[in-house]
């Protein structure tokens, strides 16, 4: 995820959530690159999926920043 890179170099922590609707090995894949990154990641549970996104990255720290949104 070469956008979790530049966020992670702009801001800390960042914290990665993931969609139960994303294929498992898409699941797994995220979880490895996240934990590469030093980001804490996370699979939304099925009671608490109501986003229309397969990725969410956050942060709890002020972010100035033009990544809005990107493919992967």
């Amino acid at each position: 995820l070469k956008v979790l890179k530049r966020l992670n170099e702009q801001a800390s922590p960042l914290f990665v959530k993931i969609s139960p609707n994303v294929d498992s090995s898409v699941q797994l894949s995220y979880l490895k690159q996240a934990k590469e990154f030093g980001c804490q990641a996370t699979i939304v549970s099925e009671e608490h999926n109501s986003s229309p996104f397969g990725l969410v990255i956050h942060t709890d720290a002020p972010v100035n920043t033009t990544v809005q949104h990107s493919t992967f």
